[in-house]
């Protein structure tokens, strides 16, 4: 008897440009030959077939069975997809987000729902605390370190001082550092961005809010000085530093009003479009959890609209799109509050999940003592992923995204309102598969 084989449930194929991907592992695959048997079983929607040949050769076909867009068996994916989740949350991975200035920044976004008067920093004594943390954990292997506020470069000698201590620790236990930063960059001169990429912060997110009339009303200084031209200054500068291994995110939050074909003007006449450490994304201005109004959010009948249109522009202007960098590995869109070994750490040591609800009272989840121990509280565990699994959720099994989200894209919708929170909008997965192989593509001709 023959052996059988299936299409994986995991694939998006798009008749128009014959191209397929596999969501579990980021491979693709795109076919010139319009008779090529593997395209005619899509198209048939067979649910079984044999073996076959190109050309009198195996050659396609086991190179699809090894990138599991054919399968014999389901649970083979399954499996994958559950080991994987149970791999990232155990103790050989640490994911801290430090605030080291708490809330404190040097901006007056006017759509930002952070409490800046919370503005206590790091010293040498949280220092001592997070580093004795970080030696007690004997099965680490993997640990990574971002940067948020407020603005965390307000104590950047913290983080200077911290990151050279951590990367000593990293390089006598053979751990794997890494490290990356969402600040405002103002403060991100060339020399301080040179010194982090020394002690391996490589990669940023750092905003600019379209041309400079909308960016510096948008986003002006806490005195309310302007912002845009030094933060264009800074990243002007940086493209000339020779390394090549950081990416930059380049973050614009937009309105209904917002100038934006101007500002794609204004981009394609920059060094940063030609600079492949540098991609972009966009984001309409939303009013924020726990009903926090401001009034520049963008309507809500326009903004995935909006959102989409320059998502295309920045294809068609040959744009990188940094959200498809988010896609390169499996549970890229499943929330790091969601994991067990990911903790927000504030300057007091607390202990919180999510970056969006910092004062919500079921977020803070615990803190980290003077010996260096994290000592949980009864929060903690309506956060973590292995309660709000994938393998606990029977209408996500037959999702092709979900070894992206694990459903767990937002466990704090899920924690409020027993909300499962889709992180991708299903009839536009065609369209957006088919941009991360463009990306992708790109990407390897670099």
């Amino acid at each position: 008897m023959k052996e059988t084989y299936n299409l994986s449930h995991l694939l998006t194929y798009n008749q128009k440009t014959n191209r397929v991907y596999n969501w579990l592992n980021g491979e693709y695959v795109e076919f010139d030959d319009l008779e090529h048997p593997f395209l005619k079983i899509l198209q048939s929607n067979t649910n079984s077939f044999e073996k076959f040949s190109h050309q009198d050769s195996f050659d396609d076909f086991e190179w699809l069975e090894e990138k599991m867009f054919v399968i014999q068996n389901r649970t083979v994916l399954d499996n994958m997809i559950f080991n994987h989740t149970q791999d990232k949350n155990s103790d050989k991975y640490l994911h801290l987000i430090l605030l080291p200035a708490q809330l404190g920044c040097n901006f007056a976004c006017k759509y930002c729902y952070e409490d800046h008067e919370q503005k206590q920093r790091m010293t040498s004594i949280e220092k001592n605390i997070l580093l004795k943390y970080i030696q007690s954990l004997t099965n680490l292997e993997f640990l990574n370190i971002e940067w948020f506020g407020g603005e965390p470069l307000v104590n950047k000698d913290f983080i200077l001082d911290f990151l050279a201590d951590v990367q000593k620790i990293s390089l006598e236990r053979s751990i794997k550092f890494q490290s990356s930063m969402t600040t405002n960059g103002y403060y991100l001169t060339k020399e301080l961005f040179q010194k982090l990429l020394n002690l391996n912060v490589r990669a940023y997110q750092i905003t600019l809010d379209g041309i400079e009339e909308d960016h510096n009303k948008l986003r002006p200084l806490s005195n309310g000085g302007s912002t845009f031209q030094t933060i264009l200054n800074n990243l002007l500068n940086i493209t000339s530093v020779e390394d090549e291994n950081f990416n930059i995110i380049v973050r614009t939050n937009f309105n209904e009003n917002s100038k934006i074909i101007d500002y794609f003007e204004l981009l394609q006449s920059l060094p940063i479009s030609k600079d492949n450490r540098f991609s972009f994304i966009f984001r309409p201005i939303e009013d924020n959890f726990n009903d926090h109004k401001n009034d520049v959010a963008c309507a809500n009948n326009q903004s995935s609209l909006l959102q989409s249109l320059y998502e295309q522009m920045l294809k068609d202007k040959g744009l990188l799109t940094g959200d498809y960098m988010l896609y390169r590995d499996m549970g890229s869109h499943s929330c790091y509050a969601s994991r067990e070994n990911s903790l927000i750490v504030y300057p007091d040591m607390s202990i919180r999940k999510c970056t969006v609800a910092l004062d919500y009272d079921k977020n803070i989840v615990g803190y980290i003592s003077k010996d260096g121990e994290l000592i949980k509280n009864s929060y903690f565990d309506l956060w973590t992923l292995n309660k709000n699994s994938i393998h606990n959720k029977s209408e996500c099994l037959t999702c092709s995204f979900n070894p992206q989200c694990l459903s767990s894209a937002c466990p704090l919708k899920y924690i409020q309102n027993y909300e499962i929170s889709c992180p991708i909008d299903h009839s536009n997965m065609i369209s957006v598969a088919d941009n991360i192989i463009s990306y992708l593509t790109k990407e390897a001709n670099k």
